[in-house]
């Protein structure tokens, strides 16, 4: 396992309340430059809970969904979980302690996994789960796995569902310098139950199914 930059150390010894300030200022920022490129329609963006313990569930359309939702969310206070393969990405893992916390999932790890994300949710954090993992790059949706469930159901935090489309154009359409439009809508939180791994994946497919109910038919994937 490859050492983490020296920003997520220094982010680290940062008094908690300060760090938000200056992220919070970091997401603005951000999403001033994506406007540049980018021309974001939102709707629901009040069905996420201005403080208080949060999940937060979407499908995963490309490398740029985190960067998004980070520049329209209300909440500094984000821990996003990514897999660990992420850890060989030095350029962006730069970047990201300048904007949120993260929590690497390495695979065959899930248990440890959901203990930091349940600890991030007693602090009163943000968490944001993908929960098919890896992006399609084509925004077509596949299979999800059962964590957000369970961490749902151990936690006792229902999820925000939100859907998103248009990212996956963004590079074509720089390359013709067009701004692209990516629409993101979010609907109230639903709870999810996890007593077992099969209730757990069923759970999980209810909440891509609500996903894929709110994008056109193209993207709906396996969950059309």
């Amino acid at each position: 396992m490859s050492a983490l930059p020296l920003a997520f150390r220094l982010a680290a010894r940062v008094e908690r309340g300060r760090l938000l300030r200056w992220r919070a200022r970091a997401h603005r920022l951000l999403g001033f430059l994506l406007g540049l490129v980018v021309r974001i329609e939102v709707s629901g963006l009040e069905n996420i809970p201005p403080r208080g313990p949060v999940i937060f569930a979407a499908n995963h359309v490309s490398s740029l969904d985190l960067p998004l939702f980070l520049s329209i969310s209300p909440r500094p206070d984000f821990t996003g979980i990514m897999g660990d393969e992420v850890r060989g990405k030095r350029g962006r893992l730069r970047l990201i302690p300048f904007f949120c916390d993260i929590i690497f999932a390495p695979r065959g790890a899930r248990e440890s996994v959901l203990e930091d994300a349940v600890r991030a949710l007693a602090r009163g954090d943000l968490i944001g789960i993908l929960p098919e993992g890896a992006c399609s790059g084509t925004g077509v949706m596949g299979k999800a796995y059962s964590g957000v469930a369970l961490l749902s159901a151990r936690s006792g935090v229902p999820v925000v569902v939100g859907a998103w489309y248009g990212q996956e154009q963004i590079a074509a359409n720089l390359r013709r310098l067009r701004r692209t439009t990516v629409r993101i809508r979010i609907v109230p939180a639903m709870p999810l139950e996890g007593a077992s791994a099969e209730q757990a994946q069923e759970e999980t497919d209810r909440l891509m199914r609500a996903v894929a109910s709110m994008l056109p038919p193209s993207y709906r994937g396996i969950y059309a």
